[in-house]
């Protein structure tokens, strides 16, 4: 019997191994599993890391490509770190110059049709963009407005002129010497 409880002991004890050796089998397994699964999940984050980060670069290249000699600076971009430890961009600015050019409203006409561009470039423009190109648009109309009043003033003292000596400042056809028929005002 001793033999025999011997036997049965090292049976229960193989028994307890054989368990505890699956137990561990199974819990390193679901550990590989899990590992697996994560990296597939950091895989995942990683490729989409990629791609924002090529999306805000993409953005923020065509906002300086549009906007030449207005941009201030290079972009400034924002980080983030990835489950590769490496710093993907997720958010992007480039400085553009805005302000009218004093006392020339021609010129600020041609510079805000540019930040308008400039902020209009990128496929997908952001509310942030598309804010600038509307102040754009109405710092625009504002120098249309001030280059027709400006004209106007430049013309009005030649226009009030004609209006009250019309009648004799114009003298009616000429025909000049290659028959081309034409009015003469003084």
């Amino acid at each position: 019997m001793i033999i025999s409880d011997n036997i049965l002991t090292r049976s229960q004890k193989i028994s307890d191994l054989e368990e505890s050796f699956n137990y561990t089998i199974n819990k390193r397994d679901k550990k590989n599993k899990m590992n697996s699964d994560q990296n597939k999940s950091d895989k995942k984050r990683i490729e989409e890391l990629k791609r924002i980060d090529a999306k805000v670069r993409a953005h923020e290249a065509a906002h300086i490509a549009s906007g030449g000699h207005l941009v201030r600076g290079g972009a400034n971009f924002k980080y983030t770190t990835g489950p590769d430890g490496k710093q993907y961009a997720v958010s992007g600015e480039v400085q553009i110059d805005i302000s009218e050019v004093p006392d020339d409203p021609e010129a600020t006409i041609r510079k805000m049709q540019q930040v308008r561009r400039a902020a209009l470039a990128p496929s997908d423009p952001s509310p942030q963009d598309l804010a600038v190109a509307q102040t754009a648009s109405a710092k625009e109309a504002k120098a249309i407005q001030e280059a027709r009043q400006k004209s106007t003033d430049r013309f009005e003292p030649v226009g009030k002129m004609l209006s009250r000596y019309e009648k004799s400042a114009v003298i009616p056809e000429y025909q000049g010497n290659k028959g081309e028929i034409f009015s003469i005002i003084i």
